[in-house]
């Protein structure tokens, strides 16, 4: 049972796979920068995650900076 459905899935993905190259390749020949579309959206996306790591990191540690200060004053009566 289990390899049918991994035969079915095999099938239906490849199927799948040719039908989207198919269209991409259509979508390439009636406009030729069609792609540079996809590829700045991208590469935007992975900056962004870049991004949104460093700040994450950045925030961390400067939370950290903060809950390491001490609020209690020093005693200023340091007569005996």
């Amino acid at each position: 049972m289990m390899y049918r459905l991994a035969a079915a899935y095999a099938v239906r993905l490849s199927t799948l796979r040719e039908r989207a190259s198919s269209h991409l390749e259509r979508i390439a020949k009636s406009d030729p920068e069609a792609g540079d579309a996809l590829q700045t959206a991208i590469i935007t996306a992975a900056f962004a995650l870049i991004a949104i790591g460093v700040a994450t990191i950045i925030g961390n540690a400067v939370i950290a900076k903060a809950h390491s200060i001490s609020l209690d004053t020093p005693s200023l009566n340091t007569n005996p």
